[in-house]
């Protein structure tokens, strides 16, 4: 408990110290949770601040040989769950080592970040918070845009576009426009668009990239599942590409998921039956 409760006392300080130097606004809060829902308080926590965006570390960490270890079951559900009740937009960063483990002071910073750019609204997000992050004068940012060959969609079928498709390529379209005009111009961003008739075509452009510090992605992109695996479907087709020990060992991920208030049709928190039924039992039992 000691050790622990150190290693929390170290954070704490960590992002005060943060808050002076940077000058940026830190509220520390630490809450014990049952992993079972620690999911409600996180989203109600969100909720009473109004943030913007929920933070959330992958819940498989890199080894030294480079493979990815998962921490705990538990962890991988309550991602999972935030996800499907947060009332804001959420990322998940898979840990690569960003930073690295020495201080480095903030005019030093040397980021190289890509995003890459399929379409639909959690990219347009992932987008949005790359160009937040290309602000800071040591971040460079490379937005690269895939497009589909003529007469074949994302998922690489043949096919028209239904109207959704059309709208969302419409409003995709706005949106680099305004990237477009960005006064920054070739200083700290850089944009390209590659056109591609296959997977293999996506999957060969973005290992071209990896030797950037970090890839920031949609996680309902508009393209086809680039990988086999299955067993993390909250990284989204294109997270789960670029967080697997194959593709690379140094660029961390972080993967977005964009909240719409229209589409939102859900209550703040939605009760888990099981932990319900788990709680009238323990009181019982304690009665």
């Amino acid at each position: 408990w000691n050790k622990i409760e150190r290693s929390t006392d170290h954070m704490v300080i960590a992002f005060e110290a943060y808050q002076h130097l940077r000058a940026v606004a830190v509220r520390p809060m630490t809450a014990i949770s049952d992993l079972t829902s620690i999911h409600v308080d996180i989203c109600q926590s969100a909720h009473q601040k109004r943030v913007a965006m929920i933070l959330l570390p992958f819940h498989k960490h890199q080894r030294a040989d480079g493979a990815m270890e998962s921490i705990g079951h538990g962890f991988h559900l309550v991602n999972q769950r935030v996800l499907q009740r947060a009332p804001c937009s959420v990322g998940i960063l898979v840990d690569r080592g960003l930073g690295g483990t020495s201080q480095v002071v903030a005019s030093e910073v040397s980021y190289k970040v890509v995003v890459p750019f399929f379409g639909g609204l959690d990219d347009r997000e992932a987008l949005a918070y790359g160009m937040k992050m290309v602000e800071h004068p040591g971040i460079t940012l490379t937005v690269l845009k895939f497009v589909a060959a003529r007469g074949t969609l994302k998922r690489f079928e043949k096919g028209e576009e239904d109207e959704k498709e059309k709208e969302e390529k419409e409003v995709d379209g706005e949106f680099v426009r305004e990237l477009l005009n960005d006064p920054r111009g070739d200083e700290s961003l850089a944009y390209e668009e590659r056109v591609v008739e296959s997977k293999e075509d996506i999957i060969a452009m973005l290992k071209a990239m990896n030797k950037c510090n970090l890839f920031v992605v949609g996680r309902n992109a508009a393209v086809a599942s680039l990988v086999n695996s299955t067993d993390c479907p909250e990284l989204g087709p294109v997270g789960r590409l670029l967080s697997s020990s194959e593709f690379s060992t140094t660029a961390s991920v972080l993967v977005v998921q964009g909240y719409d208030p229209a589409a939102d049709t859900r209550p703040l928190v939605e009760e888990d039956v099981k932990y319900e039924q788990a709680s009238r039992e323990f009181a019982d039992s304690t009665v």
